[in-house]
């Protein structure tokens, strides 16, 4: 049965006009039209007889309105599931609770294998304005860190403002610059003194000393 992150999964024959779900069988165009609908230009049968990858595409549950990302694993001969396409559909919300979480200022995206976005929190940013390692959306500046997957071949990016991000550095380089300024300050008001106090002339009245008389030098 699907898990609370997964929320649908669907085993596909390329022989078989059905799709078999954990819930239900479907006839194929059911499934591909009225259940989840593909990115236009998707045909099912011409899919299955090219596709020998793993690979990711977005849907739309037309029932709902709701996105999905869904993972499709090739047949694989290590499987018990021989000769049957893996669909795995996640919720994009699910997602995006994950690359964005509550309570925090960070944004994120996946990308797949070809560098194209599979999902962004943040709006209408497409491939070309995250070949860098910075980009400018909604209206911010953001750092983009990178982590590949060795298994999808994806890349998971988070994205953080650069003004939230690097406050804390700016203001503890505030407080080490005022310190260094006060200490700077002191340190010229202690130089200032002690070179005042060795310029300042001797009085001749303060001294102990007394004149030599001749007969004494004599003496």
């Amino acid at each position: 049965a699907p898990s609370t992150f997964i929320a649908e999964m669907a085993l596909v024959n390329p022989d078989d006009p059905n799709v078999y779900t954990a819930s239900a069988v479907y006839s194929r165009p059911v499934f591909f039209q009225r259940i989840f609908r593909f990115e236009e230009g998707f045909d099912p049968d011409t899919f299955f007889s090219t596709f020998q990858e793993r690979a990711a595409r977005v849907a739309v549950q037309p029932s709902s309105g709701e996105r999905y990302l869904a993972l499709i694993h090739p047949p694989s001969v290590f499987s018990r599931l021989s000769g049957m396409y893996q669909f795995f559909f996640i919720r994009e919300s699910s997602l995006t609770a994950l690359l964005a979480p509550e309570g925090t200022f960070r944004q994120g995206a996946i990308l797949d294998a070809q560098g194209g976005v599979l999902l962004c929190t943040l709006p209408e940013v497409n491939e070309q304005a995250i070949t860098g390692n910075q980009l400018w959306a909604a209206g911010a500046d953001y750092l983009i860190l990178r982590q590949d997957s060795s298994v999808t071949g994806w890349q998971y990016l988070s994205l953080l403002p650069v003004q939230k991000t690097m406050a804390p550095i700016y203001r503890a380089y505030n407080v080490l610059l005022v310190m260094l300024l006060v200490l700077f300050g002191i340190i010229y008001g202690i130089v200032a003194l002690v070179n005042k106090d060795s310029s300042e002339p001797t009085d001749p009245s303060a001294s102990t000393t007394e004149p030599v008389s001749p007969d004494e030098i004599k003496a």
